[in-house]
């Protein structure tokens, strides 16, 4: 009976082993990840397609942010119409000052931005990029103080920015708990999804504490709209 039983058990060994290699050698260009666990060996050959996916909803995610805030951004007016008229020189003013938030919302970069400058940091910095934009305005409309701009810089944070911002990163981060979820996603992929959804909750911290700062509750008045 052990005579029969090894003559049995060396065929299905070598069998084994054989199509294990075979196996691995006909997905050897299409294998991403290999992991053992307690559940078994786990082969993953679809983490270019996840990769792909990610990308996919991330750029349409950002896109619509992009256009949210485009939207909000142009609603805005440094000098009202109401006020101020219609001449060319107001109509440049409020396209100049304009042009630099429309600049901040084509390249997406606001939450690296609050997360490496902090809120008071981010205003500065925009309503030194306007000022200087509008300068050679500054004697002909000497309201174009640095508290009106800065105002106007707090209006667009509250009412432009913010809301598409947040809707965004917390569509990303429901996104990444979703793929963290899935059993067919490698452990590889899932490892750098966790940095991203942790970047994601960072990121909504920092856009809770703009939204907080004193200077856009008390400051974003300032600018009177149409």
């Amino acid at each position: 009976m052990e005579w029969h039983l090894e003559k049995l058990i060396a065929p299905a060994v070598w069998y084994g082993a054989g199509f294990g290699t075979a196996l691995m050698l006909g997905l050897r260009h299409k294998v991403t990840d290999i992991f053992l666990s307690r559940a078994g060996l786990r082969i993953h050959t679809n983490s270019d397609d996840v990769a792909f996916e990610v990308g996919g909803r991330i750029e349409r995610i950002d896109s619509s942010a992009r256009k949210s805030i485009r939207k909000g951004t142009d609603r805005l007016t440094l000098l009202a119409i109401n006020k101020y008229g219609i001449s060319v020189e107001v109509m440049f003013v409020n396209l100049m000052a304009r042009h630099v938030l429309l600049n901040a919302s084509h390249e997406n970069h606001h939450t690296r931005d609050l997360d490496s400058n902090g809120a008071e940091g981010y205003i500065a910095e925009k309503t030194n990029e306007i000022l200087e934009s509008t300068r050679i305005w500054s004697k002909q409309f000497p309201v174009l103080t640095d508290a009106l701009i800065e105002g106007y810089v707090c209006l667009w944070i509250k009412n432009a920015l913010i809301p598409p911002l947040r809707k965004a990163c917390f569509e990303k981060i429901d996104f990444y708990q979703s793929l963290l979820a899935r059993n067919n996603v490698s452990e590889s992929v899932k490892e750098k999804i966790k940095t991203w959804l942790a970047k994601n909750e960072r990121y909504v911290r920092c856009i809770d504490e703009l939204f907080e700062c004193s200077e856009i509750k008390n400051k974003s008045y300032i600018v009177t709209q149409p």
